[in-house]
């Protein structure tokens, strides 16, 4: 039976930035635990729960682009669909999707409405310490979201300097002087994900109405139920769309195989999954900002085998 209130910690962050890397080490470090994870899906395809790894937990996906704006209503829905559907529930993962404020979802986590149910622990923002200083200056969630958050994660630092790991540590440490700052490399600690304790005990005015859009970012879902060229796939996405901040997906291709393939920040990611564990179609999910959504559909079905 579940021991209530459950753990909870929302996980938020810029697209691309890590939270399911962050996510499947987790549960990698407590395969016994039975955690469960809530997804935000784009729409009806179950894109995002293909990339956590399979556990003890369930995985719940939102069908909406924007966690933040459904917050009130979807959220304590899909926390009590967990809560009543796996008694043995020990912990909850909430991620937010990349586009997302995370201050209504944060809120709803925190309500008398849920309290009785969940334990909020923390905000926890991954930021991508390659791409961070371009993309804040770009698109101004990335500071709402790192503005909110009670422990930053800097992910990806393998793939800079350490000269350039201090100088964001020093950026993030100026805008949320009083948020620990952790980064994602070996001398991280699994379990005060689990049980933070007062780092998430950040006192904040929420009194501000949401006014978050997302009127500068679009979204393309292109999908078949045919193969697609591996070669062509490829090809097209390290041609870096124009536009394209983020792309992500699934394909079933011609050579037989069976790719999850992410694209971020003009870096390309191509893993080879278990047949069984694969939708046999091929989705791929393209954001970005000022993205033609034709063209997008027109290169990636010229990649599909007739």
């Amino acid at each position: 039976m579940i021991d209530f209130p459950v753990p909870t910690l929302l996980i938020t962050g810029f697209l691309g930035s890590g939270k399911t890397t962050f996510i499947n080490w987790l549960l990698e470090k407590f395969p016994e635990k039975h955690i469960s994870v809530l997804l935000n899906e784009f729409g009806d395809i179950k894109l995002e729960s293909q990339f956590v790894k399979a556990h003890h937990g369930d995985i719940v996906e939102l069908a909406n682009g924007c966690m933040c704006c459904v917050a009130k209503s979807d959220v304590p829905h899909a926390i009590n669909y967990i809560l009543d559907k796996s008694p043995q529930t020990e912990h909850i993962l909430v991620e937010a999707s990349g586009m997302s404020d995370p201050e209504p979802v944060r809120a709803t986590l925190q309500s008398p409405e849920l309290s009785k149910r969940i334990r909020y622990d923390a905000n926890l923002c991954i930021v991508d310490a390659l791409n961070f200083e371009s993309t804040r200056a770009e698109y101004p969630i990335v500071l709402s979201q790192v503005g909110d958050a009670d422990i930053v994660l800097l992910s990806k630092v393998s793939l800079v300097s350490p000269e350039q790991t201090q100088k964001i540590i020093t950026l993030l440490s100026g805008i949320i002087p009083d948020v620990k700052i952790l980064t994602f490399d070996d001398t991280l600690t699994p379990g005060m994900f689990l049980d933070p304790g007062d780092i998430g005990k950040r006192v904040r005015d929420d009194s501000n109405s949401h006014q978050h859009t997302h009127e500068s970012f679009v979204t393309c879902l292109c999908q078949t139920d045919k193969k697609i060229d591996k070669d062509k796939i490829l090809k097209f996405l390290q041609s870096n769309p124009k536009g394209v901040i983020r792309a992500k997906g699934y394909i079933t291709a011609s050579t037989g195989e069976y790719l999850l393939i992410q694209y971020v920040g003009n870096r390309l990611e191509v893993l080879e999954e278990n047949k069984k564990n694969m939708n046999p179609s091929s989705v791929m999910l393209f954001i970005g900002k000022d993205i033609n959504s034709a063209e997008i559909e027109h290169s990636f079905q010229e990649c599909v085998v007739a």
